[in-house]
């Protein structure tokens, strides 16, 4: 009867932590609205100008949008629009459409840093990082 006993707490616990996911992955970090402030290719600054810096990240439970700003004929555009789906591995974004990329991410005082590290078509590695800041939760 002990075990029998034992055996029900332990996947009651198991359903509880399992139903909890949600809720903590709605409440992670990382989820909100990321504006970016720098990027960096292989080590040097790339710079951006006013309009690219209204670029955004949008992290929801289960989906990452980027919105790629540029100018044209002097408007500030959207130019593109990218939409994936995602999870999360500790500090690495999983994404469905690329899952061999590797992508780290660092959240301090509301500033997100992106790692990617891959190869080009070429075969040649390359390392790009992205810091964001949070614009809202």
């Amino acid at each position: 009867m002990r075990k029998l006993l034992t055996f029900i707490y332990f996947f009651s616990t198991l359903s509880v932590v399992f139903a909890q996911q949600p809720d903590s992955l709605a409440t992670h970090p990382l989820i909100g609205t990321w504006t970016i402030q720098e990027q960096r290719l292989d080590g040097g600054s790339t710079h951006l100008n006013d309009c690219e810096k209204q670029s955004t990240y949008i992290f929801t439970t289960d989906e990452i949008i980027e919105n790629y700003y540029k100018n044209y004929k002097g408007n500030c555009v959207v130019l593109n629009t990218n939409k994936d789906k995602y999870t999360l591995q500790g500090n690495r974004i999983i994404r469905r459409d690329e899952p061999e990329l590797n992508n780290t991410f660092y959240i301090r005082d509301n500033i997100l840093t992106l790692t990617f590290s891959g190869k080009d078509e070429d075969g040649n590695k390359h390392i790009a990082i992205i810091i964001l800041k949070k614009t809202n939760p």
